[in-house]
C-alpha cells in the first residue's frame, strides 16, 4: 500500500477529505500528514531491531587501516553485536567508553584479537585488521521506505514495515497535533506495535536440560585493571 493510500485511509478515520496527492499540493492536511508520516516511519523503525531492516556489512583489512566507513544506510548496531575476524573464532571486544579506547590506542590492545568502537561516523579497530581478513557485523538500516530510502518523497512510496502501524501512528499524531483527545488512539497503536514486535521475533525455542556455556562467553572484564 502506498503512502498516499495510507493517508487516504487515515483521512477517513479523521473525518477529513481524502487527499489526491501528498507531495505536489499545498493542502494543509496533506502537508501535515506527509510531515507526520516521515516522523512516524523513523520512530517505528527505531523502536525495535526489525528483521527486514537488519543488514550484514563486511570490512576487509589491509594491514594498516584502523578506520572504516559505515554503510550509507547505517542507523545503529543491532542490540547485541559481536565482531569476529575470518581468521579467528574469538570475538573482538567492544570498548566500553572513550577512556578505555584511548588507553588501548596509547598502550596497545591487551586482549586477543583486539578491540573495536564506533567513533566519528566510522567503525574503528585496534589493532588494524590484517591483510584480507574480513570482519562482518549486523546493523539496522535507516531505510524504512521502499526503494532503499529513509523518507517518503513520492505518493507511490511504501512503508517496508507493517502499514497498519503507520496508519495507527498517524491517527494519534494528527489528533495530538490538533490538540484533540488522542489517548485511546495512541494506546491502540502501542498495542499493535507490541504485537508486531512479538510476531517479528518469531517462535522462541525452549531448551530442556542442563545449561550450556554460551559460545561467546568471555572474561567479566577484558581490559587491564591496573594503570
Amino acid at each position: 500500500m502506498s503512502i498516499l493510500s495510507v493517508a487516504q485511509e487515515v483521512a477517513i478515520l479523521l473525518s477529513q477529505d481524502e487527499p489526491t496527492t501528498l507531495f505536489s499540493t499545498t493542502d494543509p492536511f496533506a502537508k501535515e500528514i506527509r510531515t507526520l508520516a516521515n516522523e512516524s516511519a523513523a520512530v517505528i523503525g527505531e523502536t525495535y531491531d526489525w528483521q527486514i531492516l537488519t543488514k550484514l556489512a563486511t570490512v576487509t583489512g589491509d594491514g594498516s587501516d584502523t578506520s572504516f566507513s559505515l554503510p550509507d544506510d547505517y542507523d545503529r548496531m543491532v542490540m547485541k553485536t559481536n565482531l569476529a575476524g575470518s581468521d579467528s573464532n574469538i570475538d573482538l571486544v567492544k570498548s566500553y567508553d572513550l577512556d578505555q579506547w584511548a588507553y588501548f590506542q596509547n598502550h596497545g590492545a591487551t586482549s586477543v584479537p583486539g578491540h573495536w568502537l564506533i567513533l566519528g561516523g566510522e567503525i574503528q579497530f585496534e589493532p588494524a585488521p590484517a591483510l584480507n581478513v574480513n570482519y562482518s557485523y549486523y546493523y539496522i538500516s535507516k531505510n524504512v521506505v521502499s526503494g532503499n530510502k529513509a523518507t517518503f518523497t513520492t505518493d507511490a512510496d511504501e512503508f517496508v514495515l507493517p502499514e497498519r502501524l503507520l496508519k495507527l501512528d498517524l491517527t494519534w499524531r494528527w489528533r495530538a497535533l490538533k490538540r484533540y483527545e488522542y489517548a485511546e488512539d495512541m494506546e491502540n497503536f502501542n498495542i499493535a506495535l507490541s504485537k508486531a514486535i512479538t510476531k517479528d521475533k518469531g517462535v522462541r525455542i525452549l531448551t530442556v536440560g542442563r545449561q550450556r556455556v554460551p559460545y561467546n562467553v568471555r572474561n567479566a572484564y577484558p581490559g587491564p585493571l591496573g594503570p
